[in-house]
């Protein structure tokens, strides 16, 4: 190869190297992967269980100031504190093998606002 080439070469893979990593992450940040278990789509909130991470969207906020969010067991009952939901947005809890949903309570008054059995 004459130099010319050499350097048009050696500048052509540069860029071929730089390019594709980020190409390749752009993808992967584009992948849609299905929920495994299931998802509930409400007017007030969409839940999603994904292997042991339950993701919730919460679009309109519950009436009372603190709504807790607790695992469900195999007999339908409260089970481990997974975190408060503090106004509209996007939360993630993780959670373990034997959980079969999430239940929604108010803090203050014990009511049961939200139920979601997978």
């Amino acid at each position: 190869m004459i130099s010319s080439q050499r350097k048009s070469h050696k500048y052509i893979w540069l860029v071929i190297v730089l390019v594709i990593p980020i190409l390749l992450t752009m993808a992967l940040k584009d992948l849609n992967f299905p929920s495994t278990s299931g998802s509930v789509n409400t007017e007030q909130l969409t839940a999603a269980l994904k292997s042991n991470v339950v993701q919730i969207e919460l679009k309109q906020p519950f009436q009372s100031p603190s709504p807790l969010v607790y695992e469900l067991d195999a007999q339908g009952y409260s089970g481990r504190l997974l975190g408060q939901l503090r106004g509209t947005g996007k939360y993630e809890f993780s959670i373990s093998e034997s959980t079969k949903g999430v239940v929604v309570i108010d803090g203050i008054r014990k009511e049961e606002l939200f139920k979601i059995e997978f």
